[in-house]
């Protein structure tokens, strides 16, 4: 079969069956201010380390899905509609019965996680890794955008935010990757134990690792023991910034992979989980006795990725996308991210690109997740935005999160009751969850939309037809009706019904044809292309990964920590002792 990309510009073999993509399964931010508003991690506004990555891999960071799509108009009234259509989006007019979208609260917290792993955007134009909303509003050219962004991470889920060491290259790097390890057992993560606090306590694993491990428990005045504060200050100036507080070492600098992940307290404790269930995995290896100790870290590392990449693939993924959609791009094998991939990737390069349309647009779903108040644990049912943000170790004088803040992971895990405050919201065009948040959401609307005009998206309806010319009637378009109703309807009507932002549309097309239940038929198609087009085309993935039956690798095939096997979310925080 020959599917044609571009309206007959280029064209690729491709076979469901005889392709390069197999199946490999069954289908089924309060950043801080140095980050900037779409949270990059530190390591991105260091120049240096994203010129040399732009040079060593030229146009393999970012890619178009969709790329002799339609391009975006340069439209001199852009700012105008589209601050508009932000202010509409945030306005609190939600209808409580549609508040809920059904789906637990780990949902979003793990669709972040991921694009923190398979992306860290920088731009080589600049100095400062500088976002695209920052910069004057208008369209860039896309072979100007893909040779001028840089993708800090491989685009390959290998988990590097949990078992790199970010910001920092060369023999320091060495040092620190040794100091995140567990003492006297360097196959296990380095965790600490929380704070005393006034109120009390959540009930804490044995071992008391419940928080992520700080800078603070690392310094030394031997170098040989850990690291010296000279050592810190002998770092190039933008590196050294994220190891300081205030002018001053900071001992609440997390040691993990990706500093972004430190942003919030879900986040943080999502790590948290990842990082014990790791450690479960290396006593379950050692239990065996099969694996030797110098093995022991890498084995345990390669267990819990191919764990991670199926929940993605089969837990994570059907619970958003709409099944028909997410089978037949499973079964196609990602089609459109293979053909980006073979136009921007070097032959014998492991990495892979990320779409735009899903980095800057998709993957932007969890932004109308995000509930008000969220029923954190016992000591604090209604935590709002705010104290989440607030709350991490990082946020705390001494470096230590309060034992009062430990996750309660039967209440974010758990499926939500129906009517109840549990779970996250509904997907939609109504992103405030309330009137305390509206400036806040408001300000992550229109960032959002900026970053999609600057980056040149194709609108949502050329991306349908891009599809529709592969699958056939994969994508269902919204009637002008259906895309100008509700509270958004004035601004969408002002010039964008027929080109709609692509952001916009997928949370709108959520609200229309799945009552913000999941994403709909475009969402759902650009998320699973994204996503599953990155896993399968990694060699060293699961998607080919076979059992011992000769079947797909399944966690059937995997350890199973206390005898637990890691099917679902709850299992796998079960087995990490958190639930």
């Amino acid at each position: 079969m020959i599917y044609s990309m571009g309206r007959g510009r280029r064209a690729a073999p491709w076979s469901g069956r005889g392709g390069a993509l197999r199946d490999g399964g069954d289908a089924g931010a309060g950043a801080r201010d140095d980050d900037g508003p779409d949270g990059r991690m530190a390591s991105a506004c260091d120049a240096r380390r994203t010129l040399r990555r732009a040079r060593a891999a030229p146009g393999a960071s970012f890619g178009f899905l969709f790329r002799w799509a339609e391009e975006t108009p340069d439209d001199p009234d852009a700012e105008t509609r589209l601050a508009s259509l932000a202010q509409a989006m945030a306005e609190d007019e939600c209808v409580p019965w549609r508040a809920g979208s059904g789906l637990p609260a780990i949902v979003p917290i793990f669709g972040q996680l991921l694009e923190h792993d398979l992306t860290a955007m920088a731009d080589a134009r600049t100095t400062a890794g500088r976002s695209p909303e920052a910069a004057p509003l208008r369209p860039r050219a896309r072979d100007e955008i893909e040779r001028s962004l840089v993708n800090l991470r491989d685009g390959t889920l290998e988990l590097e935010s949990l078992y790199g060491v970010d910001a920092v290259e060369g023999p320091l790097a060495e040092k620190l990757a040794r100091l995140s390890r567990e003492p006297g057992a360097p196959a296990r993560l380095r965790l600490d134990t929380p704070a005393p606090s006034a109120r009390g306590r959540m009930p804490l694993p044995l071992d008391r690792g419940a928080d992520l491990p700080r800078l603070g428990r690392a310094l030394s005045e031997d170098p040989r023991e850990g690291i010296t504060e000279a050592e810190i200050m002998a770092l190039p100036r933008r590196v050294r910034r994220s190891f300081l507080r205030d002018g001053a070492v900071n001992p609440a600098r997390a040691l993990i992979g990706d500093l972004r992940n430190d942003g919030s307290l879900p986040l943080a404790q999502l790590h948290v989980a990842l990082a014990r269930f790791h450690n479960r995995v290396v006593d379950e290896l050692v239990d065996r006795g099969a694996t030797p100790p110098e093995r022991l870290f890498e084995a345990a590392r390669a267990e819990v990725r191919r764990h991670v990449q199926w929940l993605a693939l089969n837990r994570w993924l059907p619970r958003l996308c709409d099944a028909e959609a997410l089978a037949r791009v499973r079964r196609a094998g990602a089609p459109f991210y293979t053909e980006m991939r073979n136009g921007v990737h070097e032959p014998g390069q492991r990495r892979q690109p990320a779409a735009l349309e899903w980095w800057a647009a998709a993957a932007r779903f969890r932004i109308a997740m995000t509930p008000g108040e969220t029923e954190w644990n016992r000591f604090h049912p209604r935590a709002d935005q705010a104290f989440l943000w607030r709350s991490t170790g990082a946020a705390m004088a001494d470096g230590r999160l309060p034992a009062d803040r430990v996750a309660d992971w039967s209440l974010l895990a758990g499926e939500p009751f129906s009517g109840g405050p549990r779970g996250a919201r509904a997907i939609g065009t109504n992103i405030s969850p309330d009137d305390r948040h509206a400036a806040l959401f408001q300000g992550l609307a229109l960032s959002t939309l900026r970053k999609g005009h600057a980056l040149n998206l194709p609108p949502a309806q050329a991306c349908a037809a891009e599809l529709n010319m592969v699958y056939g009637d994969l994508v269902r378009p919204l009637s002008r009706e259906a895309l100008c109703g509700g509270h958004t309807g004035e601004a969408i009507r002002d010039g964008m019904d027929e080109r709609t932002p692509l952001w916009f549309y997928i949370l709108r097309e959520a609200e229309v044809q799945r009552d913000g239940r999941g994403l709909g038929q475009l969402g759902s198609a650009i998320l699973a292309e994204s996503v599953i087009g990155m896993i399968a085309s990694d060699p060293a993935s699961i998607w080919r990964l076979r059992g011992a039956d000769g079947k797909p690798w399944s966690p059937a095939d995997g350890l199973r920590p206390g005898g637990i096997e890691i099917d679902d979310f709850d299992a796998l925080l079960e087995a990490a002792e958190l639930l």
